[in-house]
């Protein structure tokens, strides 16, 4: 995709899309690449810093008296389950919250509760330092997804899935030196509210 913004030289009322006012012609372009496709020498720093990036999972457990005694964590990495652990927890305000150091970016994450508990809302999120290098930058990282849904609690087993896009920015200097690359990561859930939460009835089911 690209978007173009075109004033003609001889118009002299002041650009609209830049710092400078001076300025008469503007052109941004975005483009998706496969990742079987080596990156660019210019880009290759900043894929670099983006697969360097050190990130935490931050899971919180809303509207609950529960501790963190209850919760069990196993990832999975080439094909090898092992249990990890958080490296910071508050239960403040009916809110129990823990980061959880990834020890490696493209891994399978399973949360598992002792039993079904009263939780009325599940937020889950990653956070990563920022880094510049050079004309490289690597953005922090900071978001959250909340779920909910009315009337029920959150079930034994949490299936989410959070798969991270990297987004790369290259802005091309106008004087001839050396362009500024920045990059973050972008999130993209795939849930099943369905799945995810229990009914009422089940949870009472399920204590009895």
């Amino acid at each position: 995709m690209s978007i173009s913004s075109s004033i003609p030289l001889k118009l002299r009322y002041d650009s609209y899309f830049a710092c400078d006012l001076s300025i008469r012609n503007s052109k941004f372009q975005t483009h998706l690449q496969t990742l079987a496709i080596s990156p660019p020498e210019t880009e290759r720093k900043m894929f670099d810093l983006l697969n360097e990036q050190s990130l935490l999972l931050n899971v919180d457990f809303i509207n609950t008296f529960i501790n963190c005694d209850v919760v069990s964590i196993q990832a999975l990495f080439r094909n090898i389950w092992s249990t990890i652990r958080w490296s910071n927890y508050q239960n403040i305000n009916l809110m129990l919250s823990l980061s959880i150091p990834l020890p490696h970016q493209h891994i399978l994450v399973e949360i598992t509760l002792a039993q079904v508990q009263t939780i009325g809302a599940l937020r889950i999120g990653v956070s990563g330092d920022k880094h510049e290098e050079d004309s490289y930058k690597l953005k922090k990282l900071n978001f959250y997804g909340s779920f909910s849904k009315n009337g029920s609690v959150l079930a034994q087993i949490l299936p989410v899935s959070l798969t991270l896009t990297k987004v790369i920015n290259e802005t091309l200097s106008m004087e001839g030196k050396k362009s500024n690359i920045s990059g973050i990561y972008i999130p993209t859930y795939t849930i099943d509210l369905n799945n995810l939460f229990i009914s009422r009835d089940q949870y009472i089911r399920s204590t009895l």
